[in-house]
């Protein structure tokens, strides 16, 4: 523990001492004397019971959940327990919040009184307004003495981790539309000039069907509405490329885009390899998207990764995975 002197106060301390110390050899009458001596023993005692103070505090971060969607509020908890019978002045703690994404963050300093065998639970509201991981971590904690003598520099190591995620949106259906020329298998490629009564995953429409999927092709053959049957993507692949945008509003609104089109196509069965630049390694980072605890496991990834760059994305993919012939870019 790091200890930080007020000289100022001290200084006025002393010679208050010296004050009464000549008071008492002037007047020589036991009260003074007294004084003095409380004067002389109560600095000590105070720089005393403040180590003590310091050992028998703690200061941690809680929270209840480490998820919430763009735009919520929940409260980050900071938890003081002092168990020692000494009362402090004050304690003030400061807090750094950081947005590891964006890489901005801020210093809050707060201020707390301490009283004897306290423990207490503050809790401080906030709004998560941008999307990443916001990383909360206590850097110190500093306890001051009752006579303002001195602080004392509390060690402290406690980070809380939260993950914006993003609040699906509905898709258009013009970007729907243009999915479909990047699946792989039969009723996506129409326009090659297959038969659609070769299409095995062609059904009758039914109340509930949503009017996107209707195959127009095939509901003017036979004269009745039919419709696209999604269960048969599941052996199929897409490869949908997130890019990050010009400004951070652009890069906001292409990181709700994907996640929104993601959680889609996962109900929809359909196999998703996620994309995504990273700059340090100057390659692109993959992860296949089965389930929607996959979409966010790589948004959690994705919060970590330096993705910006001045650099043309279909050049990119085409320098280092030519294999990749097919993408839905976003």
């Amino acid at each position: 523990m790091k200890i930080h002197l007020k000289i100022p106060r001290i200084i006025i301390y002393a010679l208050w001492i010296i004050v009464l110390l000549v008071l008492y050899d002037y007047f020589r009458v036991w009260f003074l004397m007294v004084a003095l001596l409380i004067a002389l023993a109560g600095g000590a005692i105070d720089i005393l019971f403040l180590y003590l103070m310091a050992g028998r505090t703690d200061v941690s971060l809680e929270s209840d959940v480490d998820t919430v969607e763009k735009g919520d509020e929940l409260p980050v908890i900071i938890h003081i327990e002092h168990d020692s019978m000494i009362p402090s002045a004050e304690i003030k703690v400061t807090l750094n919040t950081k947005n590891e994404f964006y890489g901005n963050g801020q210093d809050t300093e707060i201020m707390y009184p301490l009283y004897s065998a306290e423990d207490f639970r503050e809790k401080l509201p906030v709004t998560f307004t941008m999307l990443g991981t916001y990383t909360f971590t206590l850097k110190k904690a500093q306890l001051r003495d009752l006579l303002g003598f001195a602080e004392v520099m509390i060690p402290l190591d406690s980070t809380v981790e939260i993950s914006v995620f993003p609040r699906p949106v509905e898709i258009k259906d013009e970007k729907l539309g243009s999915l479909e020329s990047q699946m792989t298998e039969a009723d996506e490629s129409t326009a090659r000039g297959n038969d659609t009564t070769d299409i095995s995953e062609i059904r009758e429409y039914a109340p509930g069907d949503r009017p996107r999927d209707i195959h127009w092709k095939a509901s003017a053959k036979r004269d009745d509405l039919m419709v696209k049957q999604r269960e048969g993507r599941s052996d199929q692949m897409l490869f949908v490329l997130l890019w990050c945008g010009d400004t951070a509003e652009e890069t906001e609104n292409n990181l709700t885009e994907c996640y929104s089109l993601l959680k889609e196509l996962v109900a929809e069965k359909t196999n998703v390899t996620l994309l995504w630049w990273s700059e340090p390694e100057y390659t692109f980072r993959q992860k296949k998207i089965l389930y929607a605890e996959d979409i966010d496991e790589a948004y959690r990834e994705i919060y970590m990764t330096q993705i910006n760059t001045e650099a043309d994305p279909a050049e990119l993919m085409e320098s280092i995975n030519p294999q990749v012939t097919g993408y839905v870019q976003i």
